[in-house]
């Protein structure tokens, strides 16, 4: 793929009838310095990023967004991507790019790029699944994860975090709901992380998909917090009902469910470096805007 140059449409992208306007750079949490640095994870953005990879990379600048988490590369090499994240002033800090089924070959490779990209963090985002291997559908999938998927996960992280460590980055595991499935009266999660080598293996919270489950994010996080680098930062429509695998209606972080002031300030208190934006699911025309609105409300906890 080759990269776009920026245009004013980006700027303007998604944005119906004037109501939102896509801000000029602007510092964020002036007043809290310890509070985690704001990011967006792209996948959020992954229609527009298809459509016009540097025009929304200049968008998100525009928004005072410095920092990315990627999910995918959009066909860029990583020293093509170091240069046009420069152009834009953006920092490459962590990507979702790997997966239990990988093999170390795989691993590496990824890590290996993630390298050269100058992140800080590489991260998984499921665990082994055992029938997405039978080619079963990812409800399927979701539904009938067992305990020992999560018991290969473990083992499988723990050697992803020694090659992530390997090559000076850091390896973290990212929560969906389902990993809230029981067995036994231990949450698949707990399993995970029980088995892993607390050195070696991160957590990466979610506090949307946590909350999606029916476990409060806030004490979740509290078991948890010397382990936690970063979170994802997404909310949902008040009246919300807890599920494992059906995900409610998403809205910008503060105007649905998350005691957003307190999560935010426990974050800080324990000295979460990076929180990223994450609202899922958007048309084309409103993920830019959709990412504006979780940057108007996170930033004005902090002004």
């Amino acid at each position: 793929m080759t990269m776009l140059k920026p245009t004013r449409r980006h700027f303007l992208a998604g944005i119906t009838g004037g109501a939102v306007a896509l801000a000029s750079p602007r510092a964020l949490w002036a007043s809290a310095a310890s509070a985690p640095a704001i990011g967006v994870q792209l996948y959020m953005l992954k229609q527009s990023l298809a459509d016009d990879f540097g025009g929304t990379l200049h968008a998100v600048a525009a928004l005072g967004v410095k920092n990315l988490e990627f999910a995918g590369y959009y066909d860029q090499p990583a020293a093509g991507m170091k240069v046009a994240l420069a152009d834009y002033g953006l920092n490459a800090v962590s990507s979702h790019c790997l997966m239990a089924s990988m093999s170390d070959d795989k691993a590496k490779e990824a890590i290996d790029y993630g390298a050269e990209l100058g992140l800080k963090t590489v991260v998984a985002a499921i665990p082994y699944m055992r029938l997405l291997g039978e080619c079963r559908t990812w409800d399927e999938a979701m539904r009938g994860v067992s305990r020992d998927d999560f018991l290969h996960s473990a083992e499988r992280f723990n050697r992803f975090g020694e090659l992530a460590n390997a090559a000076g980055l850091v390896f973290a595991y990212h929560n969906h709901a389902f990993d809230f499935t029981k067995f036994g009266g231990e949450y698949g999660l707990d399993i995970l992380l029980s088995n892993t080598d607390e050195n070696l293996v991160k957590f990466q919270l979610d506090v949307g998909n946590t909350a999606m489950a029916g476990i409060d994010p806030l004490a979740y996080f509290a078991q948890h917090s010397s382990r936690v680098p970063s979170v994802h930062m997404k909310d949902w429509k008040k009246p919300m009902t807890p599920s494992l695998y059906d995900m409610p209606e998403p809205t910008p972080v503060g105007s649905g469910v998350l005691d957003l002031p307190a999560l935010v300030a426990a974050l800080a208190k324990a000295g979460v470096a990076h929180m990223y934006i994450e609202q899922e699911n958007m048309p084309r025309e409103l993920e830019l805007v959709a990412l504006a609105a979780n940057v108007d409300n996170l930033g004005a906890l902090g002004a």
